[in-house]
């Protein structure tokens, strides 16, 4: 970073660390990103990145999420990471917003090992509607077959005893069938990640991850729910920890990813999946699936969510500390305002 606060613009070639894989030496970007969103999921991401690429000082990766370093084998020959960076034009910021990055174990040292002179801009939001909503994406694609209580009933109270508990139905999943990990496999070396909803939202292990490898000085969090409430300033508060001139349109406004606000849909009215076997398997699927009354989908949504929220909420003395945010003020979400699946 300049003297003067500001990040170095890429036209002075950020140096890179020199990176060995045994004995070869491997080939290094000339145009490397100087800003990484590594999510989380489902956490409004794509609205961050397109409201950071409309500033004329920004430029994003094509695709939005390139997920180079969730794959072992790309680190061959990080060259080939310029590909996604074709389009850039000698903007200040040149950045990627894979969200697998955030919940990796290993995607942080791996970016942190490769590049260097590196912001990190983290989005989180409520943990409760993060898992909710990516059991939902999951489900939707037909990723995931299992039923909401299949997945978030009579977990236990400990968190760690509950993560075990998710890998063990997850591994119980895959070998009913019920669980489709075909689509993840030749992306990311951790296959499973996007199933583990309740471990995601377990934000303190990777923002502490995060300000430990790349330094605090180095990472900007922002909240989903300061980014619906006040764009403009929250993204003022991006730029001003980028360096850049602040920017902003009202007309930016209603064009961002519907990821901002993920809807909580009944899952029944679900777009078909891709592919003749998958949507004939999925008819079969649904047909075996019996609506539960309104008095059940009741005391499901109010026996499960309270214990869910109770869980995750766990986190938050130490996640306060670690961000500096009154978390608890912007998280106190209304239970019933969130719509339950119903597809038990």
């Amino acid at each position: 970073m300049a003297s003067d606060g500001r990040c170095n613009t890429l036209t002075t070639r950020p140096v890179l660390y020199a990176s060995v894989m045994g004995a070869q030496q491997v080939k290094q970007p000339q145009i490397p990103p100087n800003l990484i969103i590594p999510g989380g999921q489902k956490c409004g991401s794509s609205s961050l990145a397109y409201y950071l690429s409309l500033h004329p000082d920004c430029c994003i990766s094509t695709p939005k999420e390139p997920s180079f370093f969730s794959r072992q084998d790309n680190l061959r020959d990080l060259s080939s990471y310029e590909r996604f960076f074709r389009q850039w034009s000698g903007q200040t910021i040149l950045f990627e917003a894979s969200t697998g990055y955030l919940f990796e174990e290993y995607a942080a040292t791996r970016i942190r090992n490769h590049l260097n002179r590196l912001k990190i801009v983290i989005i989180l939001r409520d943990p409760l509607g993060r898992t909710l909503s990516a059991y939902l994406h999951l489900k939707k694609r037909y990723d995931d077959l299992r039923g909401f209580e299949e997945v978030f009933g009579g977990l236990p109270v400990s968190p760690a005893a509950a993560f075990r508990e998710e890998e063990r139905r997850i591994e119980e999943a895959i070998s009913t069938k019920k669980i489709d990990k075909q689509r993840y496999s030749l992306r990311y070396d951790d296959s499973l990640w996007p199933f583990r909803y309740l471990r995601n939202s377990w934000y303190i292990d990777p923002v502490n991850r995060y300000l430990t490898i790349f330094g605090r000085e180095n990472v900007h969090i922002v909240l989903l729910e300061d980014l619906e409430k006040d764009p403009q300033h929250t993204m003022q508060g991006v730029f001003e920890f980028l360096g850049v001139q602040p920017y902003w349109n009202d007309s930016f406004l209603g064009a961002e990813n519907s990821t901002i606000l993920p809807p909580l849909v009944n899952l029944y009215d679900s777009v078909p999946p891709p592919g003749f076997k998958r949507m004939l398997e999925t008819i079969v699927r649904k047909a075996s699936i019996k609506r539960p009354s309104v008095k059940r989908h009741r005391e499901i949504k109010g026996r499960i969510f309270p214990n869910l929220r109770s869980l995750l909420g766990m986190q938050l003395n130490e996640l306060e500390l670690a961000t500096g945010m009154n978390l608890r003020c912007a998280w106190d979400a209304d239970l019933d305002m969130m719509k339950l699946p119903r597809s038990q």
